[in-house]
């Protein structure tokens, strides 16, 4: 009999990491899997039935945003909740997303399905009380970060560590890149305005500006922007209107710039991770809609770091600009410390290197295939 998993990824890291351990879950189980649930097009290339594409629908930063799909929210929820019990998986498989996992979780452990939380939420590790929540809708939870690990043994909360697959991710895709997409007399910088288009609309204005004032004080310069998918690629080329600007937007994810790129400025994600196991130094952003920051102040909600990479070393390697930090005259000073072998570029390479050991080592999403297999 057919084995059936549903699964719940609500953003484009879930969708990678998702299409990857799906891709090898395939390899070790001989008998088919049926796959369904709420996912996006890296998952339905590997045969995933999509209910609701959350690539193209879903994809929002903060409540602010949120307010004008609540009904569609609505909606789709009650979508993938029918579905889910009709369906009636084997494994309920949730990645990240803790919006609607810990929601659907409730349901589909209510309803007696095994449940795997892939990529439990990371902001929750510091609190006891919702670091425990998380029991409370998952059977197995497969953490992949050490500083999370630590918590749950603090906490005595059961979990499975086999690393982060984010290596085995960027070396398959970093190997993959073979076109060479930068002039060979110019030194390439990537800007990651993120995959959101209220994340585009915040950045693109001011990695234009920012771009302008770099070739103001170097020559030889060029440009790389990576775009989530098409209709992310037609938005950005359309900030980018000024013939001077050397640049190339491309698709199929930010591999192909961190392979040329000097130096990046990155959008908060795990698009910083990938520039970390890439070895290509950054400076990391982040813009909230000025709702979102005020209530997140009023509520107190405080974290020690934003950036992934300093999040993983729980120290400061890599500069973090929010808000109104993140202006072109800061974007320029922080980018050219980078571009050169500067005290604080190698200072950086030798912390990403770091940062890169404590991820683990090759082979993370095959053991993560291998015990999801063992579960079902």
């Amino acid at each position: 009999m057919s084995k059936k998993i549903f699964i719940m990824a609500g953003e484009p890291s879930g969708d990678l990491q998702g299409s990857f351990v799906i891709r090898e879950l395939k390899k070790i189980i001989d008998e088919d899997i049926i796959i369904s649930g709420m996912a996006g097009d890296l998952c339905k290339e590997q045969g995933v039935e999509l209910i609701c594409n959350s690539m193209s629908s879903m994809s929002f930063v903060g409540p602010w945003h949120a307010l004008g799909k609540i009904p569609f929210l609505i909606k789709c929820w009650h979508i993938i909740k029918r579905k889910l019990l009709e369906f009636k998986p084997d494994l309920v498989f949730m990645i990240d997303s803790p919006a609607w996992n810990m929601r659907i979780g409730k349901v589909a452990k209510r309803a007696g399905f095994k449940t795997v939380y892939y990529f439990p939420p990371s902001a929750w590790y510091r609190d006891e009380k919702r670091a425990k929540s998380i029991l409370s809708v998952s059977d197995y939870i497969i953490p992949v970060f050490a500083y999370n690990v630590e918590t749950y043994k603090q906490f005595n909360l059961p979990y499975h560590y086999f690393g982060h697959p984010i290596v085995d991710v960027v070396n398959e895709k970093l190997s993959a890149c073979t076109e060479d997409i930068v002039p060979k007399d110019k030194t390439a910088i990537a800007f990651l305005p993120g995959s959101r288009k209220q994340e585009i609309d915040s950045l693109m204005k001011i990695f234009i500006k920012t771009m302008k004032m770099l070739m103001n004080k170097r020559e030889n310069l060029f440009f790389v922007i990576p775009a989530s998918c098409d209709k992310n690629k037609s938005l950005i080329e359309s900030y980018l209107k000024d013939d001077t600007i050397p640049y190339k937007v491309v698709t199929g994810g930010s591999y192909k710039a961190f392979k040329n790129a000097r130096a990046t400025v990155t959008a908060s994600g795990t698009a910083t991770l990938e520039a970390a196991v890439s070895r290509v130094p950054m400076t990391v952003v982040y813009r909230l809609a000025v709702p979102d920051y005020f209530l997140g102040k009023l509520l107190g909600i405080k974290v020690p770091f934003f950036a992934a990479p300093n999040l993983v070393l729980q120290r400061k390697i890599v500069p973090e600009l929010l808000q109104d930090e993140v202006n072109p005259e800061r974007l320029t000073e922080e980018t050219l410390k980078l571009l050169d072998d500067t005290p604080e570029r190698n200072q950086m390479l030798k912390d990403l290197d770091e940062v890169k050991k404590n991820l683990g080592e090759l082979g993370t999403v095959k053991n993560i295939a291998k015990f999801i297999s063992e579960i079902l």
